[in-house]
């Protein structure tokens, strides 16, 4: 596995030991790796967020004034995958309501940045379900080269819920 891809996976289970919370704000990063954005020059969001075994990430999310994005960015490294045919992830959540959260993978790169998306989307219901989804290496020359960057990140609604991310993993292949 790549140094990248490890130390991405290596900051996922330290979130899923992880026991703590805190207020949810642009820079947040409630293990090293992984961290919250949030648009703070159109929005203002009042939010938590928990940590505890059996949940990796809890949040409660109060939208006062709806901004342009909420997400959850992970460092994902700057490894070439070429010789990788799929990047894919495993996530099992539970939501205040139906709701999907969109998932890509933004490489940066000279000239700024490129989204790569991935084809469904994490829908989340009040009862436990489950997500698997991959890109294909193929599919993008951005997944082919070395990026500046690259990060996995998971795009929540814009106003107000409730979500249970119990699990999230990656894996290639």
């Amino acid at each position: 596995m790549s140094a990248g891809i490890a130390e991405a996976i290596a900051a996922l289970d330290a979130l899923r030991a992880a026991a703590g919370s805190g207020p949810v704000r642009d820079g947040t990063a409630p293990v090293p790796g992984i961290w919250f954005s949030l648009d703070a020059e159109r929005g203002q969001t009042e939010g938590s967020y928990a940590t505890r075994p059996g949940t990796m990430l809890d949040l409660r999310m109060h939208v006062v004034e709806e901004g342009r994005w909420l997400t959850l960015n992970l460092d994902t490294g700057t490894e070439d995958l070429s010789q990788r045919r799929l990047l894919g992830i495993y996530a099992r959540s539970r939501a205040s309501r139906a709701m999907a959260v969109r998932l890509a993978l933004r490489i940066g790169h000279a000239e700024g940045f490129e989204d790569i998306p991935f084809p469904r989307q994490i829908v989340g219901f009040p009862e436990t379900s489950t997500h698997v989804d991959h890109v294909l290496v193929a599919a993008s020359p951005a997944l082919r080269t070395e990026p500046h960057w690259r990060n996995l990140i998971l795009w929540f609604p814009t106003g107000s819920f409730t979500f249970e991310l119990e699990d999230l993993r990656l894996f290639m292949a």
